[in-house]
C-alpha cells in the first residue's frame, strides 16, 4: 500500500495537532537535514547626530553626500555640493548612455576627430597641395554620416558633431582649392591684358 495524501483535517497534516509525521520516522537519523539557524539581525545603529548630518552636507544646499570618500569632506567641497551632485549626475547619465564610453558608438567618433583636426592643421598648407579627391571624400563622408547619426536610435550626438566638423573642414578646403585654381587665375589675367 502506497502513501496517499490525507485530507487537511487529518492529525498527520495538522501541525497544531501535536503529533509527528510518521514519514519522518522512516528516515535514518543521519539523513535528516535541519535548516541552519538564521543569522541574527544586525545591531541597530543609533541615528546620526545633527553634527554628523551637517558634516555630510555642504550647509548651503543641505543635500546629503553618501559618497564623501569619493569627493572628500563637505568642507572640501566649499559649499559647491549642488554643483558636484549635478556634475556627477550628468557624468553618470553619459556613462550609462547607449552611445556612451562603454560602447564602440562613443569611441569610433571620438577617434574620428583626428581626421577633422588634421584637416584643420592643413589650413596652413598652400592651396596647391590640397587634393580634390581627398577633400571631396571628407566633405561627402561628413554630410552623409551627419544625416545617418540623427536617424539611428539612439541619436549619437558625438558622431553628428564630428561629421559636421568633417563636412565643414572638407568644404572649406575645397573652397580654398577652387578659389586658387579657378578664381585667382581670372584676376591675374586681367592685369596682363591692361598692360
Amino acid at each position: 500500500m502506497g502513501w496517499a495524501p490525507q485530507s487537511p483535517t487529518s492529525k498527520l497534516n495538522n501541525p497544531l495537532a501535536g503529533e509527528r509525521d510518521p514519514r519522518q520516522d522512516s528516515i535514518p537519523e543521519g539523513d535528516r537535514r535541519r535548516r541552519p539557524d538564521p543569522a541574527p539581525p544586525p545591531p541597530l545603529l543609533p541615528p546620526p547626530s545633527p553634527e554628523a548630518k551637517r558634516a555630510q552636507s555642504c550647509g548651503v544646499c543641505l543635500y546629503s553626500l553618501p559618497n564623501l570618500n569619493l569627493w572628500g569632506t563637505a568642507e572640501d567641497l566649499g559649499g559647491n555640493c549642488a554643483l558636484v551632485l549635478m556634475a556627477a549626475t550628468k557624468l553618470q547619465a553619459l556613462w550609462n548612455h547607449p552611445a556612451g564610453p562603454k560602447t564602440i558608438h562613443f569611441w569610433a567618433p571620438t577617434f574620428k576627430w583626428g581626421i577633422s583636426i588634421a584637416n584643420i592643421a592643413d589650413f596652413a598648407k598652400p592651396p596647391e597641395k590640397i587634393s580634390y579627391p581627398q577633400q571631396v571624400a571628407v566633405a561627402c563622408t561628413g554630410l552623409v554620416w551627419s544625416r545617418y547619426s540623427l536617424v539611428i536610435t539612439p541619436k549619437n550626438w558625438n558622431l553628428f558633431s564630428v561629421n559636421v566638423a568633417m563636412a565643414g573642414t572638407g568644404l572649406y578646403q575645397l573652397s580654398r582649392k577652387i578659389r586658387q585654381d579657378y578664381l585667382s587665375g581670372e584676376k591675374e589675367a586681367a592685369p596682363q591684358l591692361e598692360a
